[in-house]
């Protein structure tokens, strides 16, 4: 009889055991689907309080427009081509004629177009273009002058203008104005939609920002993006 008992107990034992195995096994699973939630309810939360977030962001430190952005692009090249006023860039001097002392050197070839002259001219500093030197035949790099005052810049300009065709050393030189890269690029398009146009168009000087429309002899003048 105590038998009988002992084993009777012992099952309902085992069945309790197997009971609370399942019971381990549904709360585990509600557990883990808790997490799956309590993650999916935070990620949820972020995206929902990022706009909030970017919205208090904004205000402080507010994001620049295009039209903002061209504004200052505009500055930073009329900043740019001020600080190259006084400059000329002088085309067609082989390489290595400078010798050591490029700016003494340029000082002589000034000299050439302007002299005779009364008036001095004065270079602060002279270099070569950046870039890597180039081969034996190749078109040297463009020197860059830096004249101490704008009056000397623009002297020689119209003394080499007089000569219509400047040599040194029998080398055929150019003169222009120093834009930035920006600007350069400006005047490229101009002149293509010059050629194109089939009218006769000319720049005025740097700061002038316009350009000159000869039209059945006479001049109209109009702003470009220089």
């Amino acid at each position: 009889m105590a038998w009988l008992t002992y084993m009777r107990l012992c099952e309902e034992i085992s069945d309790d055991l197997v009971g609370l195995e399942v019971i381990r096994r549904s709360i585990e699973l509600v557990e883990s689907k808790l997490l799956s939630l309590i993650t999916r309810f935070t990620g949820v939360e972020k995206r929902v309080d990022y706009p909030e977030v970017t919205d208090r962001e904004q205000e402080v430190n507010p994001l620049a427009s295009k039209a903002d952005i061209d504004q200052l692009a505009d500055k930073l090249e009329d900043i740019e081509n001020r600080n190259l006023l006084n400059n000329l860039r002088f085309i067609g001097i082989p390489e290595g004629k400078e010798g050591q002392d490029i700016t003494a050197f340029m000082d002589k070839v000034v000299s050439e177009p302007v002299g005779g002259q009364e008036e001095k001219v004065e270079i602060e500093h002279a270099h070569r273009a950046l870039g890597p030197r180039p081969n034996t035949g190749d078109r040297p790099r463009p020197i860059l002058a830096r004249f101490l005052r704008s009056k000397d810049r623009d002297f020689v300009l119209r003394a080499v203008r007089v000569k219509v065709k400047f040599s040194w050393d029998n080398n055929h030189v150019m003169i222009f104005l120093d834009f930035s890269r920006p600007t350069q690029v400006k005047q490229g398009k101009f002149k293509e939609c010059k050629d194109a146009s089939g009218v006769e168009c000319e720049l005025c000087a740097a700061l002038t920002s316009q350009a000159k429309n000869r039209d059945k002899g006479r001049f109209q003048v109009f702003c470009v993006p220089t």
